[in-house]
Parts: structure tokens; C-alpha cells; sequence
């Protein structure tokens, strides 16, 4: 009885890590009853929109509540310790397929299809041979196939070594041109303990996107399977699916800026007068530029017997200038606007200063067909630091938004995400200059099945 207080604190201890572990499924259970709860509603009002269909409404529950729960993933759902949903699935108590239900998959690595890649699908009648008795054999026995092929293949009289069945010039890292029948078997092997390692290491990734907690996965060496368990999944069509996709590379092919640019200034002629009818106009704009213009300013006639005039050394003169003097392009060349502005503290167009000398660097382009520009843009001095940060980073959401929809337009899935180390990512790439990152965006084609809608 002396230990009785030290037993009690042990056991009062024990509660509250039990309690703290178990109230993981608590907050996840909550949220997936709410999330029940909205799928049964939507799916209810799919069928009552749709009279007379056959959509079966326990898929179709089924399918509105994983979106919900894929929506919510980084919700947080534990406020104490601001833990999300996803992240609450990770921790929580794995109750296993006999206590939680789920699903379990059983997939096999085919050794005598790797094989006969290997041997580019030689049709050697000793090796063919080899191969569906090892086949026939594989079924009644509990050893690799590598080694019963190697048995089958030692038995076939005036037999061609294993070297002019599996080497070529571009596998000679794998297969020894001078090895023996037991070094080529030796390299099969590693290549398919290779291809399995692979496999469960894709496998794991793919399972990752179901968010489930703890799942087991479990590597048959000999036989080439992989038995999977994943407690608690519903979806089971969408695991099968994305277990048994196959990742295939696509290629497009583009048009070139100059096959597009063409039809690009088509549209923007009708949407710039559309969008900023201000800047067709020439009467009350010319008066009001041309009185910016400095003495002693320039005139020049383009080719194509178009007249422009400006500022003495200003962008139009310093460009026409590089531009005729054939000089290499380089990042340090940069030529300032003297005569286009914004309104302070905005992002809109001061189109009385500015017309007429966009307008200029329009006849220099259409005159030098061949010439590209870069422009880049900075926030003023005018007013409080903090107004011009935050115009630079609205501009800058906004430049993201036309940047997602033009590459969604070409058919690719966009990842934006924000709420990194901004930090430390403008200290890695962009140190010594005024660029500021605003968020990071993954581009590719990602999987019909986990990609969210938009």
C-alpha cells in the first residue's frame, strides 16, 4: 500500500493519454456526420431534380460525401491544439479492417511478363519453353518464378546461354555481357525485387491521397504481391480506380508566338475599345501628352511611313535606338516609361498622360514584327508604404488569376497554394531584388479522381 499514490497517478496518466487519443476519432467523427448529413440532403435534391432516373442514391451519397470530406481536408476540426481533419485521420486510433470496416486489395507484380520485356520478348524456343513450364509450375509450387525458370531452363538440351537471350548493348548496366546462366538469374532477380520495391512505392504515394489512417501494406517477396488493407475507406470504386491507373506522359504539340500573336491583336483591338473606351479617344488625350512632352524631343518616321514623336532619350528613342543597333539582348537593358502613369495609389491607367505613348510603342512593334517586349512593373513612392504593398500584392493576385485561367485554358490542373514561408522562399530566389513571391502553383495533369472541382 505504500505505492498506492504513485499507482494512482500512473493510472489518472494513462486515462488522459487514452483520452487524448481517442478524442481524435471524436472531432473526425464529428465532422463526417455533418458530412452524412449534407450528402444526404444533395443527393436528395439531385434525385428530385432529376425524376424518373435510375442513380443509386447510396452511391450517390457515398460520392457527395468523400467530395465533402476532400473539400474539408485542412479544415481545423481540433481547436485546442489546431490540428485539421486530415491530420486528426493521420493520429487517430487505427481500429483495423475487423473492428472499422474498409477495404482490402490484393495486387500482383507479373515476374514472367518482366521477364519477357527484359528479353524484348525473344522467341528463342528454349527460352519460350522455359518459360510456360516455369508458368505451370508456379501454380502448384511456393517457389519464385525466377528460380523455377532457371530450373526449366537448365533442363532444355543445347540450350543458348542466358547472355544472348537477355543482353544488348542498352541493358549492359544491368546484364554482364561475359556473365554465366547463374549471374543473368542473379540480375533478374534484383530487377524483379526492383520492380516490386517500385510498385509498393507508388502504390503508397496513390494511397496517401485517401487520407487513411494508418494503412497496412505488405510486401510478398517471392509470389510478387502486395496485400493492401485500408481501414475505414467508402469509396471503393474510386480506390480500385486510382490502385489500377496507369500513368501515361502525354506530349502537345504548341504553335509559336508568332502563329498566335496575330490573331491575339485581332481580339484585343475590340476588347481594348470595349473595356477602356478612354483610350480611343485622340481629341482630349494628344493635348494633354503632347504637353508633357520636353523640348528638344524627337520625331522619326517608322517603317511603313508611320510618323511618331516623343522625348528627347525617352523610350521610344532609346528603344528604336537598341533596337537598330543589333545589339545583343540582355537582363541589365531595361527602358523606363517617361509618359505613362497610374493613378496614385491605384492600379488604373492615367489614360490622359499615358495614350500617346502607348500608342508609339504599338507603331514600333507593328514596325519591327520581330522585336519582343518585356515589361515589368513597380509600385510608386506616392503615399503610405504599406497602401503601395498592398496595391503590388492585389495586382499580383490578379496577374495569378489571368495566369490560371490561361493555363486551364490549355487544359492543364493548377495547385495555387499560399500560406508558406514566403519568407524564406523570397530569401532563396529572389535576395538583392524587389520581387516578392505571392503563391506557388503546381502545374500538370493530375488524377479525374482527386482533382476538386472548380
Amino acid at each position: 500500500m505504500q505505492n498506492r499514490g504513485a499507482l494512482w497517478i500512473f493510472t489518472i496518466l494513462l486515462a488522459l493519454a487514452c483520452a487524448y487519443q481517442m478524442s481524435f476519432s471524436f472531432f473526425t467523427s464529428r465532422l463526417e456526420r455533418k458530412a452524412t448529413v449534407e450528402a444526404e440532403a444533395k443527393a436528395d435534391s439531385t434525385l428530385e431534380a432529376s425524376p424518373g432516373t435510375t442513380i443509386d442514391r447510396d452511391a450517390l451519397v457515398l460520392q457527395y460525401e468523400n467530395e465533402y470530406l476532400r473539400a474539408h481536408a485542412e479544415d481545423v476540426i481540433y481547436p485546442v491544439i489546431g490540428k485539421t481533419y486530415r491530420e486528426c485521420k493521420e493520429s487517430e486510433i487505427n481500429l483495423g479492417l475487423d473492428l472499422k470496416g474498409g477495404m482490402a486489395v490484393t495486387l500482383e507484380v507479373s515476374i514472367p511478363e518482366l521477364v519477357e520485356n527484359l528479353s524484348e520478348n525473344n522467341t528463342d524456343p528454349a527460352f519460350t519453353t522455359a518459360i510456360a513450364n516455369a508458368r505451370a509450375r508456379q501454380t502448384k509450387s511456393n517457389a519464385d518464378f525466377i528460380t523455377l525458370f532457371g530450373e526449366e531452363y537448365a533442363k532444355i538440351p543445347n540450350r543458348p546461354p542466358l547472355s544472348a537471350i537477355f543482353y544488348s548493348p542498352d541493358r549492359q548496366s544491368m546484364f554482364e555481357r561475359e556473365g554465366s546462366d547463374a549471374d543473368y538469374l542473379a540480375a533478374l532477380r534484383r530487377e524483379a525485387e526492383s520492380a516490386l520495391s517500385n510498385t509498393e512505392r507508388i502504390l503508397r504515394t496513390r494511397i496517401d491521397k485517401f487520407g487513411v489512417a494508418q494503412p497496412s501494406i505488405q510486401k510478398q517477396q517471392f509470389t510478387g504481391r502486395i496485400n493492401i488493407e485500408l481501414p475505414g475507406v467508402k469509396d471503393k470504386a474510386r480506390v480500385r480506380r486510382v490502385l489500377q491507373s496507369t500513368a501515361n506522359l502525354e506530349f502537345y504539340e504548341t504553335y509559336e508566338n508568332t502563329d498566335i500573336g496575330p490573331i491575339l491583336d485581332k481580339v484585343n483591338a475590340p476588347l481594348s475599345a470595349m473595356l477602356h473606351p478612354e483610350l480611343g479617344s485622340d481629341d482630349t488625350t494628344a493635348t494633354t501628352a503632347d504637353a508633357a512632352l520636353i523640348p528638344n524631343g524627337f520625331t522619326r518616321e517608322l517603317p511603313g511611313g508611320v510618323s511618331i514623336s516623343g522625348n528627347g532619350n525617352g523610350v521610344e528613342d532609346q528603344l528604336i535606338a537598341f533596337v537598330e543597333s543589333s545589339k545583343a539582348v540582355d537582363k541589365e537593358t531595361w527602358f523606363n516609361f517617361d509618359r505613362v502613369t497610374f493613378q496614385s495609389g491605384s492600379a488604373k491607367l492615367d489614360a490622359a498622360n499615358s495614350t500617346a505613348q502607348l500608342k508609339n510603342l504599338n507603331e514600333v512593334l507593328k514596325a519591327f514584327p520581330s522585336v519582343r517586349l518585356k515589361i515589368g512593373g513597380y509600385t510608386d513612392n506616392t503615399g503610405k508604404e504599406e497602401a503601395n504593398k498592398e496595391t503590388a500584392a492585389l495586382n499580383g493576385t490578379l496577374q495569378a488569376g489571368y495566369f490560371l485561367l490561361a493555363a486551364r485554358a490549355l487544359g492543364l490542373d493548377c495547385g495555387p497554394m499560399s500560406g508558406f514561408d514566403n519568407a524564406g522562399v523570397d530569401r532563396t530566389f529572389f535576395a538583392g531584388t524587389t520581387v516578392r513571391s505571392n503563391f506557388i502553383c503546381c502545374l500538370g495533369y493530375g488524377d479525374p479522381s482527386g482533382v476538386f472541382p472548380r
